[in-house]
């Protein structure tokens, strides 16, 4: 069975891996000269370097991802860690969220408990909202954002702003007030809750392209599949429910019984639909990411990330050469001039590490990203069926499918998989 594959971000490249895994045969089209949507790797020819538009962190708990890895040959090329995280503050130093491998989950009880970050009371109630999350059912509170619910729960301003936040932002990349506490809840308890290896942060040994871009391609046309760059998709013709040509700008396709779109929501919109209408597809508030990449001469720091508390910049991820910092949910961020921007940045290095000084700085990268990801607010529990057509022989995909977590590497992934597993299906009973 022959299958068009529109979309070469992650979950366009997952699910043709996924496809051409279980015999068919996967043509991949690709608007844009590259490989890997949202996620791409960048050259810094003055040094030599390659480094991500941003740090793209990986967790435990990521099955679907993991199994995507492991069928294109990648498991070398990540590296899991244990839960260790330094969190930094301006004038208190660096306190450890740590948690030991063994006793799992009593070593969460003990990583809680000796998080300094926070007074005794508040660890008390972080530690009594982990356990209401462990033991309840999912049930969708979907007009309640993170932030009230946070407060419904008893939990002191401090352990929100030095906690909670922290996670709500790293996991969600949206502020606590407008993402949805069902699904921050469902995060907590697939991060915490799912295993013993869950919680624990993977990341890739060298960057995105050597992880999984140029594998999966590679895998693809081992398989016997093609993969079409720079092509964009224009219409589909459609009669009798069924999608029987693609028009591009380049071909026109007419040799395929499957079509799956691993587009955004707004790129799927554009296309034509000649035969037929496109059924509600939801729009969404789009949450921007700010990442600055600083080359160094000499690197003081030692640890290999740091989340940094009560500042707008949330991450530092140290890379040897280079450090990289991420701020998500940046809205006012990215409305300054890149002068304005490191000007400042280096101003809170300088207060949150005493060991970096400015002068260490060779050169900079600074990568806004307006559309990096949608906000994951309550409505997408509604809304989102994960399913948008009635042509018979059109799925869809992508991160936005995926209601019940935010815009992540495993939604990504998790919807090619979904979308894979119920072509094969399908295949199966028409046989």
């Amino acid at each position: 069975m022959k299958i068009i594959v529109i979309g070469g971000g992650l979950s366009g490249l997952a699910a043709s891996v996924f496809l051409s895994e279980k015999g068919f045969k996967v043509t991949l089209i690709e608007a844009s000269p590259k490989l890997g949507g949202r996620a791409y790797t960048l050259s810094e020819p003055e040094s030599n370097l390659e480094f991500d538009n941003g740090q793209h962190l990986l967790m435990g708990c990521y099955r679907s991802t993991l199994r995507f890895l492991k069928i294109i040959g990648a498991e070398s090329e990540i590296i899991f860690l244990p839960l260790k995280v330094p969190f930094v503050r301006p004038n208190y130093g660096i306190s450890y969220l740590r948690a030991v491998d063994e006793f799992y989950p009593l070593n969460l009880i003990d990583a809680i408990m000796n998080f300094e970050a926070v007074s005794w009371k508040s660890r008390a109630r972080i530690l009594a909202l982990m356990m209401k999350i462990r033991n309840e059912k999912n049930e969708r509170e979907s007009n309640v954002n993170v932030f009230r619910w946070l407060k419904d729960n008893n939990q002191t301003d401090e352990a929100i702003e030095n906690f909670w936040q922290v996670l709500c932002v790293g996991a969600l990349n949206s502020d606590p007030e407008k993402a949805s506490a069902s699904i921050f809840k469902n995060v907590i308890k697939r991060i915490f809750f799912s295993g013993a290896e869950g919680y624990k942060f993977i990341l890739p040994r060298k960057n995105l392209r050597t992880m999984y871009i140029d594998k999966s391609k590679n895998f693809i046309i081992s398989k016997g599949g093609y993969v079409n760059l720079s092509e964009r998709v224009l219409e589909f013709r459609i009669e009798g429910g069924i999608i029987n040509k693609i028009v591009t700008d380049n071909n026109l396709y007419d040799d395929f019984e499957m079509v799956v779109s691993a587009l955004p929501a707004h790129a799927l919109k554009k296309i034509k639909f000649s035969g037929t209408q496109l059924k509600s597809v939801p729009s969404f508030e789009y949450s921007p990411i700010l990442n600055v990449h600083l080359i160094l001469e000499d690197n003081p720091f030692t640890e290999r990330y740091y989340a940094l508390l009560g500042t707008d910049y949330h991450w530092l991820f140290n890379h040897g050469k280079y450090i990289s910092i991420t701020a998500s949910s940046a809205e006012k961020l990215i409305k300054k001039n890149n002068a304005e921007l490191l000007s400042e940045l280096y101003s809170n290095l300088e207060l949150f590490f005493p060991i970096f000084n400015r002068k260490l700085v060779r050169s900079s990268r600074i990568i806004k990203e307006k559309r990096a990801t949608f906000v994951p607010a309550g409505d997408r529990l509604l809304n989102n069926t994960g399913y948008f057509t009635d042509i018979k022989n059109l799925f869809v995909g992508g991160d936005w499918t995926i209601p019940e977590l935010p815009a992540t590497i495993e939604s990504a992934v998790l919807s090619a998989e979904k979308v894979s597993r119920e072509i094969f299906n399908i295949s199966r009973v028409s046989d």
